[in-house]
């Protein structure tokens, strides 16, 4: 899982609801013919609107990554900390926080990961 133990409970089943359907939205648009694919000249006038589409389902996982990210910070900061198996964003968070780690990390890369 992404963010297994950080958001719980029924905020948690909402942020995986939410997040479950700007997938399946954005695996649909994906999934669908764009003229621009056959006449790349088309591309910049956007004529069937996917590229405006696929800008807002893109801002609506960096919402929900942002979100996640902000409230794992904020165990930490509480002094929480989940013991037992990590995961995913709990390693890179942690690859982040090792400043002198070869391996270190910037927000912007953690959420191009996650993506």
């Amino acid at each position: 899982m992404l963010w297994g133990g950080i958001v719980e409970g029924e905020e948690g089943r909402r942020v995986g609801d939410e997040f479950r359907e700007v997938v399946i939205k954005l695996v649909d648009l994906i999934g669908k013919p764009n003229i621009a694919d056959f006449f790349p000249i088309l591309a910049w006038f956007d004529i069937q609107g996917v590229k405006k589409e696929m800008e807002g389902y893109v801002q609506s996982l960096d919402r929900i990554f942002e979100d996640v990210i902000v409230r794992y910070r904020k165990m930490l900061s509480r002094g929480i900390k989940k013991e037992g198996k990590k995961d995913f964003l709990q390693v890179l968070l942690e690859l982040k926080e090792k400043e002198d780690s070869e391996m270190s990390m910037s927000h912007t890369n953690q959420g191009l990961i996650l993506w």
